[in-house]
């Protein structure tokens, strides 16, 4: 088979030159119309623009006499431009209903990618991201304009993976406004923080799959105040000078490393804590602000330097012991096996994993402990294979029957409890049978007590997970989806652009005209763009837009992708592309498009397979415009879409794993000085006070905020790369990124996915 193999999709908008010629004209027609409307609706200043006029004092009158004089020219234009613009609908019209459905650019300019031999494992990277490219006038309603200038910055990341200066406004704060934009983001505010990172790894398509490399940040100075920007971001730690005029605390790693540490006003202004090498050296006693607060312990060296009891982090981050100054004054005590078989001890889950008390013989040959339902919930005690072979344990049906015990993945592959055949008979699903991606039980993030059980992880997730805001777009993109390309001029600067990197691209992806029943001013706005030839492709409107939305012709574009054969059989891949309904009321069509997305999914799957087929992946990007944190979106949460297709960073219904990050930013505060830039904005949306001030938070059924939503948030996502469950190929998601390199230019933060696939066993 050739490489590349020629294409068999239309590459012209038109089926005829005549007909191209007769939507030329309309669209010439139509021109003057258009202008003097999107002109007239881009009066209304953005954010930024009213933050310039504040800072001169002339500024604003000026600013708004101009308006008032071109108002009404506007008017005047647009009012003598309508009789040629209901002539060119007339011929508009007719053009548009026989448009095809998208078009394919194959550019020259860029090389395809090499044909993977799925033999060998490699990385696939995906890209999705809401660029609001809508006409000037109407991405005002979301504190954007210029769409032009920002489509050919956004090309350009997206194309080179580099970053680009011009990043839109960056003139000091914003007042704070309320109101509602098109997705409905709001803005709040709170105080507060910890730090992030920033490391997206990465492996080009020529090295192994395995020669990854860290993206360089901006470096920082050596030394390790200056290195530390927690430190340098708060006032209040730069001024204690016992922590100043301290070397030893200054050079020690862990202290500066951990942001935590550096913001407990206790430990700060307590000179024998801070010259203390044992605690210094403690990062899980460190964070934990009870023993902290209590002088008796903090004051007792031997209890200090006890590094049996300074081992035992379960213990540290228990407030009840720490509180008990008898017990704390006693480091006897704290590390004597004795005590730990007494059975009021033995309520305590948190002694539990005390690997003194496991080992205690008397203990596990007791059956009556045993019968004790605390202690057999308890999974750190039954992956030990010391109970494990206990006869007496084995003989008990109790324990064996307990669901929570049966749901241990590490238990089940004991061969001693498998041969008795009562733990057998217990119904209960296995659940998250893949360690989850902290490995700190003390560090991580619980679900909420009340939720249910999540399912099964279909594909595993890296352990531990990279951290997930970055600044930069991966540079091994091998996937583009974007959405909200309406403007036609933005349209065509974006695949230009996209050209350099992606020799396969889709645009015109669901023209206008009369669609469904109704009169749809503007096209689906989809794009999507492969580093691989394109075999199918197909678009599906969506018949049940409502609103604002009846506007847009939004749909699913569905695409089949060749990447590569092996042993005579092609290796495919399928990759979707949508945006459903906006308004967060419309629940209900969001939930009817979804069960569009999943049919068409399947036919156009089974329309493409052929027999020999080798499915690497099968990938939903979009913007759903529903999150799975709010409760006004409940009814889009479980729907039977997630049931096919899995969300690599949900946990379950309701509620997203303890690393992720919101898609959504507050549209009235993206020029603020905090978020004005990507570094920036990866550095206030590390902390949970950023988070919560500029990320949309979750929302009720009605578009307003949930006031019962916990605080700090995490943030809407509403952006997602989702997974067929149970893929044909060996598969990892080896990172899920939210990017910021896109400060200013949008109000939709992009999301990446990579995957390593294979090898596969032709």
């Amino acid at each position: 088979m050739p490489w590349p193999p020629p294409s068999t999709l239309p590459d012209t908008p038109f089926p005829s030159r005549p007909l191209a010629a007769v939507a030329a004209v309309a669209e010439a027609l139509l021109t003057p119309g258009y202008w003097a409307l999107d002109r007239l609706l881009a009066l209304q200043p953005t954010t930024a623009q009213r933050a310039r006029w504040r800072r001169h004092r002339a500024g604003r009158c000026l600013a708004v006499g101009a308006r008032a004089l071109a108002a009404p020219a506007l008017v005047l234009v647009l009012l003598l431009a309508l009789p040629p613009a209901l002539l060119g609908l007339l011929l508009w019209l007719p053009a548009q209903a026989k448009r095809r459905p998208f078009v394919h650019q194959h550019a020259a300019t860029a090389a395809t990618a090499e044909p993977w031999d799925p033999r060998r494992p490699r990385g696939f990277t995906f890209v999705t991201a809401n660029v609001c490219l809508l006409p000037s006038g109407l991405a005002r309603f979301s504190n954007l304009g210029d769409t032009r200038r920002r489509a050919e910055v956004i090309g350009r990341l997206l194309a080179d993976g580099a970053p680009v200066e011009p990043s839109g406004h960056r003139h000091g704060l914003l007042e704070t406004r309320r109101g509602r934009g098109y997705g409905g983001t709001a803005e709040r505010g709170h105080p507060g923080g910890d730090s992030g990172g920033d490391a997206w790894r990465v492996a080009g398509p020529a090295e192994p799959v395995d020669s990854t490399m860290v993206w360089p940040e901006m470096p920082m100075a050596s030394l390790p105040l200056m290195g530390n920007s927690t430190l340098m971001d708060n006032p209040t730690l730069m001024v204690n000078s016992t922590l100043m005029a301290n070397p030893t605390l200054m050079d020690n790693p862990t202290l500066m490393a951990n942001p935590t540490l550096m913001d407990n006003p206790t430990l700060m202004a307590n000179p024998t804590l801070m010259d203390n090498p044992t605690l210094m050296a403690n990062p899980t006693m460190m964070v934990n602000s009870t023993p902290m607060a209590n002088p008796t312990p903090m004051a007792n060296p031997t209890l200090m330097g006890n590094s049996t009891l300074m081992a035992n982090t379960m213990l540290m981050v228990n407030p009840t012991p720490m509180t008990n100054s008898t017990l704390m004054a006693n480091p006897t005590l704290m590390v004597n096996p004795t005590p730990m078989t007494n059975s009021t001890l033995m309520a305590t889950p948190t002694l539990m994993v005390n690997s003194t008390l496991m080992a205690n013989p008397t203990l596990m040959a007791n059956p009556t402990l045993m019968d004790n339902p605390t202690l057999m919930a308890n999974p750190t005690l039954m992956v030990n294979p010391t109970p494990m072979t206990n006869s007496t344990l084995m003989a008990n049906p109790t324990p064996m029957t307990n669901p929570t015990l049966m749901a241990n993945s590490t238990l089940m592959v004991n061969s001693t409890p498998m041969a008795n055949p009562t733990p057998m008979t217990n119904p209960w699903p296995t659940v998250d049978s893949v360690p989850t991606p902290m490995t700190n039980p003390t560090l991580r993030a619980a679900p909420s007590p009340t939720s249910s059980p999540g399912p099964e992880r279909p594909i595993p997730l890296a352990d531990p997970m990279p951290p997930v805001l970055t600044a930069r777009i991966p540079p091994d993109a091998d996937f583009v989806c974007l959405q909200e390309v309406f403007d036609g001029s933005a349209a065509t600067a974006l695949r230009r652009q996209l050209g350099r990197r992606f020799p396969h691209v889709l645009w015109g992806v669901g023209p206008g005209g009369l669609r469904c029943g109704r009169l749809r001013a503007l096209g689906s706005g989809l794009l999507l763009g492969s580093r691989f030839p394109l075999l199918a492709a197909r678009f599906h409107p969506f018949p049940n837009a409502a609103r604002e939305d009846a506007l847009a012709n939004k749909g699913l574009l569905v695409a089949q992708v060749l990447l590569g054969t092996g042993r005579g059989r092609r290796v495919v891949g399928y990759l979707g592309c949508t945006h459903l309904q906006a308004p967060a009321a419309d629940a209900t069509i969001r939930d009817e498009q979804l069960s569009l997305v999943l049919r068409w999914l399947r036919e156009f799957r089974r329309d493409q397979d052929r027999p020999g087929d080798l499915v690497a992946f099968d990938v939903l990007c979009g913007d759903l415009n529903f999150d799975n944190c709010s409760r006004g979106d409940t009814q889009n949460q479980h729907h039977a879409l997630f049931k096919e297709f899995w969300d690599p960073a949900c946990h379950d219904s309701g509620h997203d794993q303890p690393w992720a990050i919101g898609t959504l930013l507050n549209y009235l505060r993206i020029y603020e000085e905090p978020v004005s830039t990507p570094e920036e904005m990866r550095r206030t949306l590390s902390q949970p006070w950023g988070r919560e001030q500029f990320l949309a938070g979750p929302i009720l059924s009605c578009g307003a905020l949930d006031p019962l939503a916990p605080r700090p948030w995490q943030g809407r996502r509403v952006d997602r790369v989702l997974l067929r469950r149970e893929p044909a190929l060996s598969t990892e998601v080896t990172g899920l990124s939210v990017i910021t390199q896109l400060a200013t230019l949008s109000d939709h933060l992009p999301v990446a996915l990579r995957l390593r696939l294979g090898p596969a066993d032709l």
